[in-house]
């Protein structure tokens, strides 16, 4: 999760560092500082999001860690990526919307 397990506000699986992925990690950065898109401060972290919580959700806390716990270092699948597509988050109060503003062939 991000945040921490009291304030948890997006759960991520995370991905193995790969050379491919340090690489293509490597391109994009070079990309966004060509067009003036100030870059990430942090360390490169290869995940994906697969949720955000909301606040107040009235979850339990403890099953929520041993969720997290129980399921931490499982391996859910290898994945083979073609693309990478670019959206735009927009937050809403009836939650997120995900708009497509670029896809990047990979080769």
């Amino acid at each position: 999760i991000f945040r921490d397990i009291d304030d948890p506000r997006i759960v991520w699986i995370g991905m193995d560092m790969s050379d491919d992925l340090i690489k293509l990690n490597s391109m994009i950065i070079t990309g966004l500082q060509e067009t003036g898109f100030p870059v990430e401060k942090r360390s490169f972290s290869p995940h994906i999001t697969i949720g955000r919580v909301r606040r107040n959700s009235g979850g339990s806390k403890k099953m929520f860690s041993e969720f997290l716990d129980d399921y931490s270092n499982t391996v859910f699948q290898s994945v083979y990526v073609d693309r990478i597509i670019l959206y735009e988050s927009i937050l809403l109060p009836s939650g997120p919307v995900y708009k497509p503003l670029h896809i990047f062939s990979l080769s």
